[in-house]
């Protein structure tokens, strides 16, 4: 299979997986990726790959309309954000890729639907009074579970930075966005990010 990356999916790449963009097109290329799982009422496919100079086993999400790859995700974040992936399952996508035998891939394909939809829940923070205040949350399928294409919408850089010139930014120094299926994920933001860019 020819697949195309996204800048950001060329970006996360080396960095997550220590694969270069030759070797990653070459696992597609030899089909040695498992199908994971479709996003319900979406063309984005979860696609498991192992990669040897890391030795473990990565998701990648394309859209199958156009082979595109719109991110690479870690195990342990997928499994957070998204849905677990069973150590058997990462065991064969690792014999997949070195060659050996494996059995029951024609089960993995599944269209995948969570009982609560994943969300990137964004709060303020006041550190001075130990208080958050809630300002929106948006949906992770939307943005293929990555919080890194979520901080570089526009339309979540807006609604924050809307937030902060409405409130007292002085008071509200940083947010936290919350992400996956309890709070062991979250990355903190300061205020003055939304406050001074460009509109």
């Amino acid at each position: 299979m020819i697949i195309s990356l996204t800048k950001h999916a060329e970006d996360r790449l080396l960095t997550r997986t220590n694969l270069s963009k030759e070797e990653f097109e070459m696992v597609y290329k030899e089909e040695k990726i498992l199908p994971i799982g479709k996003e319900k009422k979406s063309s984005r496919l979860h696609e498991l790959f192992y990669s040897k100079p890391k030795d473990q086993c990565f998701v990648s999400i394309r859209d199958e309309r156009n082979s595109e790859i719109i991110t690479i995700l870690p195990i342990d974040y997928h499994q957070n954000i998204a849905w677990t992936i069973d150590p058997d399952t990462q065991q064969m996508a690792k014999d997949l890729a070195l060659g050996n035998k494996i059995f029951g891939e024609e089960e993995l394909m599944i269209e995948h639907q969570q009982e609560t939809p994943s969300k990137f829940k964004v709060v303020a923070i006041d550190p001075v009074n130990y208080k958050r205040k809630n300002i929106t949350s948006f949906n992770a399928e939307e943005f293929s579970f990555d919080i890194d294409i979520l901080l570089s919408d526009q339309i979540f850089r807006k609604t924050l930075r809307n937030f902060f010139k409405e409130n007292d930014s002085n008071k509200f120094l940083e947010c936290e966005i919350i992400f996956g299926k309890d709070r062991r994920e979250t990355k903190l933001i300061s205020t003055s990010v939304f406050l001074f860019e460009e509109v």
